[in-house]
C-alpha cells in the first residue's frame, strides 16, 4: 500500500534515535500522552503495549484504536506538528522510549531521521487500516480473529500464514473495546474460538490458528 515509503523502521537509524530518548515506565491504564498537549514526544515501545484513543463527542466515551506493540512508534505526526489530537494510553506495564521536543529539533535536519519518520507514519497508517478492516467484519468471531491477525501484521510487517503466536498482555476489557463489542459478547466469542481450536490463551500469550 505504501511501497514508496518501504524504509525499514528498525535498524541503525532507530538505534541512533533511541540514543536521544529518555526511557520511561508506565503501569496498565496510565496516560502516556494527552490529546491537545503541545510539543508531544515521539513514543517508541520497548516493551508492553500502547494504544491510541480518542473521545467520541457524541457519547463522551473513549474509543480505542490500533494497539502498538514492542518496536512500534506513535505520536510521530503530532510530534512533528507540535500538536496531537490523540491520547496514548498504556494497555499493560510498558517501557517506552520518549523522544522529546528538544531532541526532535536536533534531529530534524537529518535526512535519515526524516526518512524514518516518513516510513513510520506510512506503517502506522497501514496498521490502522488493518484494524479498521478487522472491526468492519460482521461476524464477532471473525472480527476477533482479524484483530489478532492485524496485531501480527503490526509487529511482523506481514500477514500470518497458518498458526501463529502473539505476546498478548491486553485485558479482555480492552480487547472488547478494540472490537467494539461488550465483554459478554467477547467472552462468548473466545469460548467458541477455543472450542473450534482457532485460539488458545496461556498467561500473556495468544496462540492462533488462522
Amino acid at each position: 500500500m505504501f511501497e514508496y515509503y518501504e524504509i525499514p523502521p528498525h535498524g541503525p537509524t532507530l538505534k541512533k534515535i533511541i540514543s536521544h530518548c529518555k526511557l520511561a515506565e508506565y503501569k496498565r491504564g496510565d496516560i502516556v500522552s494527552e490529546a491537545g498537549a503541545r510539543d508531544p514526544a515521539i513514543l517508541i515501545v520497548s516493551s508492553g503495549v500502547l494504544c491510541m484513543q480518542r473521545r467520541d463527542p457524541a457519547t463522551g466515551k473513549d474509543i480505542l484504536y490500533a494497539p502498538v506493540f514492542r518496536g512500534g512508534a506513535v505520536n510521530v505526526i503530532g510530534a512533528l506538528t507540535n500538536h496531537s489530537d490523540l491520547t496514548i494510553r498504556s494497555l499493560s506495564r510498558s517501557n517506552v522510549y520518549r523522544l522529546e521536543h528538544e531532541a526532535i529539533d536536533r534531529l530534524k535536519s537529518s535526512p535519515q531521521f526524516v526518512e524514518w519518520c516518513t516510513a513510520q507514519i506510512a506503517h502506522n497508517m497501514e496498521s490502522l487500516f488493518q484494524y479498521v478492516l478487522a472491526i468492519r467484519s460482521s461476524s464477532v468471531d471473525e472480527r476477533v480473529m482479524q484483530i489478532f491477525k492485524a496485531a501480527y501484521w503490526e509487529t511482523h510487517r506481514k500477514m500470518p500464514e497458518g498458526k501463529f503466536e502473539l505476546a498478548w498482555p491486553i485485558t479482555q476489557n480492552d480487547l472488547a473495546a478494540l472490537a467494539g463489542i461488550s465483554r459478554p459478547y467477547l467472552n462468548s466469542s473466545l469460548r467458541r474460538l477455543e472450542k473450534a481450536g482457532k485460539a488458545r490463551f496461556s498467561g500473556e500469550q495468544a496462540y492462533i490458528c488462522s
